[in-house]
């Protein structure tokens, strides 16, 4: 690991160090922080690399391990929440079908998982358009999303789409006219929150033939998205109590928050329809618990029935937050804000927000200017180690994007 002083600033709290985690060669990034990116025990990490993915292990000095040296022909991949399990495909991609294998980080053993071709049951799409975007705890079942009217007409239904790889059976257990995003199974092996699914529901927007948004993530003018809970059978609707109430929209990024199923989000001003980018706008973070719903209830988000939520910030109060992630405990956040100019240089800056308890406001600890500029195309998508001792980062400020570590973070509340 690489010693990076240079990202500390003045306001920077005493002790913390920066590292680079990644070679200069090409760009680099830690995953996404909507996905799971810890293996088990939470000391390594997965980091997309030019050469593939690769195992970071920041305990054995920043040591990368090439996925590839385990799977030589692995593509597209994605991490299952309990960090042993990876879901891939191999080799080159073949048009109408669906062929995956289940790689155990644990034992280096690879197996054939799941296969689909043609059509998906009951439509007329191919079984390759499906998006697969979540993993259930070991990887048994995949949640996908798709656009269910391909080839027929536009602004036709999106479906949830489950493969189990138990019956070998790809079915479609929930649909609905608009969009939807960020599909995210609960990390959890007990049932029945295991079979939990997160997702966001984008109003007043259209897709055509393709399934492709017209418009864009986010818009003030139609209240933005909301979020909603629902099981893998498609029964248990459940409604989140943020946005669609005329004054707040959520800003698109959102994460499982704890054992009990809450979830936090970052809200932006519904007055705002720069999407953050305009002086003066605001921003603040809430947390709240799923209520009972019905799909065909208006979509009224924060005023639904029975909402149930709790300010973690009011927009006074904080920085202008963008990204968040959170720690094991549901406590400890880590957030980047729109580029801002620190007086050390321009780009996203990384602050910690900590709480005592659940419901407790946040305090929030700057750390320091990560130089990732939004408008670039560069993000800093910020993610905390399990046990909120370490966050990691990207940034393009030295020229490639590259990943970075935090180490000997503050505790707030001590």
């Amino acid at each position: 690991m690489k010693p990076c002083p240079e990202f500390i600033d003045r306001n920077t709290p005493d002790g913390v160090e920066v590292y680079q985690l990644t070679p200069n060669e090409a760009t680099s990034s830690p995953v996404y922080p909507d996905y799971p990116g810890f293996l088990e025990g939470g000391r390594s990490l997965l980091l997309h690399t030019a050469g593939g993915p690769q195992i970071c292990h920041p305990d054995e000095g920043g040591a990368l391990q090439p996925l590839r040296d385990m799977v030589p022909d692995i593509g597209w991949f994605q991490l299952a929440p309990d960090g042993r399990h990876l879901i891939c495909r191999r080799g080159e991609r073949r048009p109408g079908t669906v062929d995956l294998h289940r790689l155990d980080l644990r034992t280096g053993k690879s197996e054939p998982l799941f296969h689909a071709e043609g059509k998906l049951e009951g439509t007329l799409l191919p079984v390759d358009r499906m998006a697969i975007e979540a993993v259930s705890w070991d990887g048994s079942r995949l949640g996908a999303l798709a656009y269910l009217d391909y080839e027929r007409k536009p602004d036709g239904d999106m479906g949830i789409v489950i493969l189990d790889t138990r019956s070998h059976r790809a079915e479609v257990v929930f649909s609905q006219p608009l969009p939807h995003a960020h599909l995210r199974y609960f990390p959890s092996d007990e049932a029945p929150a295991t079979n939990l699914l997160m997702f966001q529901h984008h109003h007043e927007r259209h897709i055509d033939i393709t399934g492709k948004e017209i418009r864009g993530v986010w818009d003030a003018g139609d209240g933005g998205a909301d979020l909603h809970l629902v099981r893998d059978d498609g029964t248990h609707w459940h409604n989140l109590p943020f946005g669609r109430d005329g004054k707040e929209a959520c800003i698109g990024h959102q994460v499982w928050r704890g054992s009990n199923g809450d979830v936090a989000s970052v809200m932006l001003q519904n007055r705002d329809n720069s999407y953050g980018w305009a002086d003066g706008t605001q921003q603040h973070v809430v947390a709240g618990a799923p209520v009972p719903g019905d799909p065909l209830d208006p979509h009224c988000g924060r005023v639904g029935r029975d909402a149930y939520r709790y300010e973690l910030s009011r927009p006074e109060d904080g920085p202008r937050l963008c990204h968040l992630a959170v720690d094991q405990s549901g406590l400890r956040f880590v957030f980047d804000t729109f580029p801002v100019w620190s007086g050390e240089r321009a780009g996203m800056a990384i602050y910690l927000g900590d709480g005592c308890e659940p419901a407790a406001p946040l305090k929030f600890q700057y750390i320091l200017n990560s130089g990732a500029l939004l408008k670039n195309g560069g993000h800093a998508h910020p993610i905390l180690s399990p046990d909120g001792n370490s966050l990691f980062f990207a940034s393009d400020y030295f020229g490639t994007q590259q990943a970075y570590m935090v180490v000997n973070l503050p505790r707030i509340n001590a």
